[in-house]
């Protein structure tokens, strides 16, 4: 197969025959809003008959591994946080520390797709 095409697949996470690569799959998410994984999950594939937000993309992988990764954090009492870590943190002390109204506020306004500003390098076309 001409190295093109090789690569082609491994950014599609196909096979030559264009069948899924079945050892790749792979947890990653796409950008989207507050709730919407919940409900569509993007990268979605059908897995023993239920669907999966997953992908054998190595495109998809790359993204997703460099999103959890990007950087590790020693915390002053001995901890190791990664960026998950983190925000699952962040996630339940917003929550705990936030009323009801405000809450519901919060999420409605990140329940918008806005879009990137003007001239953002990182803009894709329709998304």
């Amino acid at each position: 197969m001409p190295a093109d095409q090789d690569v082609l697949n491994g950014i599609n996470g196909t096979l030559i025959d264009g069948s899924p690569r079945p050892w790749a799959w792979v947890r990653v998410r796409a950008r989207t809003v507050f709730g919407n994984l919940q409900k569509n999950k993007p990268f979605t594939r059908t897995v023993d008959g239920r669907p999966v937000a997953s992908s054998t993309s190595q495109l998809d992988h790359d993204i997703g591994t460099s999103e959890q990764v990007s950087w590790r954090y020693v915390a002053s009492n001995g901890m190791v946080f990664d960026l998950k870590d983190f925000v699952l943190l962040q996630i339940e002390h917003f929550i705990a520390s936030t009323d009801e109204a405000t809450l519901d506020a919060y999420v409605e306004r990140a329940r918008q797709l806005r879009p990137y500003p003007v001239g953002f390098p990182g803009d894709v076309p329709g998304t």
